[in-house]
């Protein structure tokens, strides 16, 4: 066992995550109490009357955690996380399909809203993956690197927003609490299409915060926000919620004229109305439609219906308890996803839990102290008003949740800060937690979390798909133990869309979630016992392989690839 595996095993136990939690449990504490007896708690201070740092070390650590954070997101994407997840094959092989073919698998051109399953797939990662597909061609590069660019504009993004919000010196250790966070790292470095939402929202964000100085900012700021209704679903509550409390605050506070308003409001709507056509083909009944250059199709089961309640029949089903399984996620910040959060690191590292708490609550005292006044900080209170609501709609997991982790991560900042301005002596020592919490979640990340999660995107099957494509003259039968090894098969092959379109038997064709029994010579699921041909292929799993005993191993020529067994006749 290395030295860093040690580490790692050490400082995620749970002896030592729940003596962290209760370290920090203290440290707050402690805070509080020194504050109540100076005075009520005020913003905090910037950060360099802890450190002192003149102009030269304040931009070489800057550009210091600029590249950490974006080495940490980009260092062999393509690589890690082991595998493709299925809903990066169904996205990346849509947009491929478009380019090449000119319609998708499910026969549309350009939509602007994918029908994928059956639920849909939200179109904005689409869109912004087509240069880079066309470019590269269909491979996981291509695949995954649209939401690593857009995840490092991020890191910039939100560091402006710190500089004018708080500080320019509190920025800096937000920063760097933004750039080594498990939950941005995770969702950076693959291509699931609603992890775009989080990082179109803070860019979006920081152009609202420069519209404050200068109101000609405000109009990238709508533009961006009306393209997140095209990155995932429960965007359709949260940013016309936000949009909305932000621009009655402005126009309380004289912070936007009328004039520019209208003109936001002109942009917004113009950038919503191909959403707004989805909607009325989904939800009011209206026919599909097909302008040449982008269909509006009409979806099995639209997916905004398994994210938003208030579009489904549970609508008035149990808010309390959608509310309750949110505060389970973040207090707990796991919902038993692999891709989602680490296990014993969590979303922003377990031990953070305290600091967020705090970070509520100081920062709700510090608002309403400033309740008669421009407070700039206002934007985090709009997204929680945004986030309370659609967490009462909808079942959320993390994923489904993401847009809740950027004001979460501002209030653990903000709650640090309130702790390191009464404390000043303990600054390095949470740094340092934080500093060695960042290199161990990194180790297993690329060690051990990579044997997790390269079973759950289906890590060797690329290179059994086309072994068994190069061998096989019959049908080629894959493992059901495979979540939709149709789709995958279609993105390492580059299948044509029309083949799939013209073959393909669906197990169930009106459901949200279409399982596809076969199409050409594909099929999902192994037969037992082994049909009586030599020519054809069988993908099994590894453990399944190791379990069938319904044919004589002796006769097939065997290879393994990853977590995926490939037999052909000899």
């Amino acid at each position: 066992m290395t030295f860093m595996q040690t580490l790692t095993d050490i400082f995620t136990s749970r002896v030592i995550s729940s003596v962290l939690l209760f370290l920090m449990l203290l440290l707050c504490g402690e805070a509080l109490i020194v504050c109540y007896k100076k005075s009520k708690a005020k913003l905090p201070e910037p950060l360099n009357k802890f450190t002192g740092l003149t102009k030269n070390y304040y931009k070489t650590i800057l550009i210091c955690i600029f590249i950490v954070g974006i080495l940490v997101r980009f260092a062999f994407f393509w690589i890690y996380p082991l595998g493709l997840n299925q809903d990066e094959a169904s996205v990346a092989y849509d947009t491929f399909a478009d380019l090449e073919y000119g319609f998708d698998r499910n026969g549309d051109h350009n939509p602007v809203y994918s029908v994928a399953w059956g639920s849909g797939h939200s179109s904005l990662y689409i869109t912004f993956s087509k240069p880079f597909i066309a470019l590269l061609g269909l491979n996981v590069f291509s695949a995954r690197i649209t939401n690593v660019l857009f995840s490092c504009l991020a890191l910039f993004a939100f560091y402006g927003i710190l500089k004018r919000l708080l500080s320019k010196d509190s920025a800096l250790l937000g920063t760097l609490i933004f750039a080594i966070i498990p939950w941005h790292i995770l969702m950076a470095r693959w291509a699931l299409e609603c992890n775009l939402l989080p990082n179109m929202f803070i860019i979006a964000t920081y152009f609202l915060v420069r519209g404050f100085e200068e109101q000609k900012f405000y109009i990238p700021s709508l533009f961006i926000y009306a393209l997140c209704l095209y990155a995932y679903g429960t965007a359709i509550i949260t940013v016309p919620v936000f949009v909305f409390v932000m621009a009655i605050y402005l126009i309380k506070h004289k912070k936007i004229t009328w004039k520019m308003l209208g003109i936001c409001a002109v942009v917004f709507t113009v950038t919503a109305i191909p959403i707004m056509l989805f909607a009325a083909v989904n939800f009011f009944g209206a026919p599909e439609m097909d302008f040449g250059f982008m269909t509006v199709p009409k979806l099995i089961s639209p997916r905004y219906n398994s994210t938003v309640t208030l579009l489904s029949e549970e609508f008035y089903a149990s808010p309390v308890q959608n509310f309750t399984e949110f505060l389970r996620v973040i207090f707990f910040q796991n919902d038993s996803l692999p891709w989602n959060a680490v296990s014993g690191y969590g979303i922003i590292y377990l031990f953070s839990l305290p600091f967020m708490i705090l970070g509520l609550c100081t920062f709700i005292s510090d608002s309403w102290q400033k309740r008669k006044g421009f407070n700039p900080s206002f934007i985090f209170i709009a997204a929680l008003i945004s986030i309370i609501i659609l967490a009462c709609l909808s079942t959320l997991n993390i994923n489904r949740a993401n847009f809740a982790f950027m004001p979460i991560t501002f209030l653990t900042i903000y709650g640090m800060l309130f702790v390191m301005r009464h404390l000043k002596k303990v600054t390095t020592l949470i740094l340092a937690v934080y500093i060695v919490a960042f290199v161990c979640f990194s180790s297993c990340y690329f060690t051990t979390y990579q044997q997790e999660i390269g079973h759950s995107f289906s890590y060797g099957y690329g290179d059994a798909i086309k072994y068994a494509e190069s061998k096989a003259e019959g049908k080629i039968y894959s493992s059901s133990y495979i979540n939709a090894p149709y789709i995958l098969t279609m993105f390492y092959l580059k299948t044509d869309p029309k083949i799939f379109i013209d073959t393909v038997d669906y197990l169930n064709p009106d459901s949200e979630c279409r399982f596809v029994n076969s199409f050409d010579r594909y099929y999902t699921g192994i037969p037992n016992p082994l049909p009586k041909s030599d020519k054809n292929a069988y993908i099994f799993s590894n453990y399944e392989y190791s379990q069938r005993t319904d044919f004589s191993k002796s006769d097939y020529e065997i290879k393994v690839f990853g977590n995926f067994t490939v037999a052909t006749h000899k």
